[in-house]
């Protein structure tokens, strides 16, 4: 039978890119403790690792990613029913992208933010959705948005807490608007 793989396997091939990330390489050797180093040595080697091993890493792996990571864009949604609302997050760490929701598991690891973009989860019609992001540009959270915003119903978005309106194929700032 053929062994499904994981999103912490995913992860975990990963590590030797993220060892690199002095922060990252401290919290996995912190949570992993002495008997840790020669198992991240061996990793950093490119040795074979047994299952005992990723099970081991697994844990610390993804616990030292989230310490480590940083949030670069938030999608949340409210579809105005009990268990209709929710949100996720791309978060970046040392160049590798994760999608974290309240929803479902996390997906990835991407190696661009092009590629953790294309998920369905951002291109896909969203009730009420709100993006906020410190680190992208005006420009790139409109052309997000462009791909969640309701068009056939003249929907609204929070970009930074700032609401637009679809106005035709424009989204339009809604002081602007008024």
């Amino acid at each position: 039978m053929e062994q499904k793989i994981t999103f912490h396997d995913r992860l975990l091939t990963c590590l030797p890119k993220l060892l690199n990330n002095s922060r990252v390489k401290k919290e996995i050797k912190n949570d992993l403790g002495k008997p840790g180093a020669n198992l991240l040595k061996r990793v950093k080697n490119c040795d074979l690792l047994d299952d005992e091993d990723r099970d081991t890493l697994s844990d610390p792996v993804y616990n030292a990613y989230m310490e480590c990571a940083k949030v670069v864009l938030s999608l949340a949604w409210d579809g105005d029913a009990p268990g209709m609302s929710g949100s996720l997050s791309i978060m970046e760490c040392s160049g590798i992208y994760v999608i974290t929701s309240s929803d479902f598991d996390a997906l990835g690891p991407f190696s661009t933010l092009k590629e953790a973009l294309e998920q369905e989860c951002f291109n896909i019609v969203t009730a009420n959705p709100q993006l906020d992001s410190k680190v992208l540009p005006k420009k790139r959270l409109l052309e997000i948005a462009r791909q969640i915003v309701d068009w056939a119903n003249q929907g609204i978005i929070r970009i930074n807490s700032e609401t637009y309106r679809s106005l035709g194929d424009t989204l339009i700032l809604d002081s602007v608007h008024k």
